[in-house]
C-alpha cells in the first residue's frame, strides 16, 4: 500500500490585533462548538449557533469524517503561518486566506503552491498546483489539468495538420 501526501506551507501577514483575534477565533470556532455540545449533550445543530455552524461546514465543505480544518496553523510574530503537517487540504487552507481577507475588505493577494507526493514511485502519483486568492476570486491551477490542455492542444495542432 502507498501513502499519498498533499504538502503546502504559506504565511499570512498580520496587520492589527483585530485581525489576529478574527484568525485564533475562526480556527477554534468547530471545537468550541464541539465541546460545548459534549458537554450540553446535543447535537451542533441543536447549539444556539447552529447556524454559523452549519455554514461553516458548508463553506470548507465538512461533509462525512472531516470534522476539522485539514491544515495547521501558528500565530506569531504578526502572521499566521499555515502549513500542511503531513498532510493536508489545500482547498480549506485557501477558504480560510479568502474569509480572512474578505472579513477585512483587503486588497492583498495571497499566493501559494501544494505538492502532491507518494512515498511510492508509482504512475501519476506526483503532482501539485497553486492558489491565487483575493478577497473577491479564488484562481487554480493543478499539473493533471495543465497536462490535460497541453495534451489536448497538441493532439488538436496535428488535426489540423491533415485537414
Amino acid at each position: 500500500m502507498a501513502n499519498n501526501y498533499l504538502q503546502f506551507s504559506f504565511a499570512l501577514k498580520l496587520k492589527s490585533k483585530k485581525e489576529k483575534a478574527w484568525c485564533l477565533d475562526h480556527l477554534t470556532f468547530l471545537s468550541k462548538i464541539h465541546e460545548e455540545c459534549d458537554r450540553m449533550q446535543i447535537d451542533p445543530t441543536e447549539h444556539p449557533r447552529s447556524d454559523e455552524y452549519e455554514k461553516f461546514i458548508e463553506d470548507y465543505n465538512l461533509y462525512g469524517d472531516e470534522d476539522d480544518l485539514s491544515f495547521r496553523c501558528d500565530v506569531k510574530d504578526g502572521a499566521v503561518y499555515i502549513d500542511s503537517g503531513e498532510s493536508g487540504d489545500a482547498d480549506h487552507a485557501a477558504i480560510f486566506a479568502q474569509k480572512f481577507l474578505a472579513s477585512f475588505d483587503s486588497d492583498d493577494g495571497i499566493g501559494f503552491s501544494y505538492s502532491v507526493t507518494c512515498d511510492k514511485l508509482r504512475v501519476d502519483e506526483f503532482g501539485g498546483g497553486a492558489f491565487f486568492i483575493t478577497k473577491d476570486e479564488m484562481k487554480h491551477i493543478n499539473v493533471y489539468d495543465w497536462i490535460d490542455e497541453r495534451r489536448r492542444d497538441h493532439v488538436n495542432k496535428f488535426k489540423e495538420r491533415k485537414k
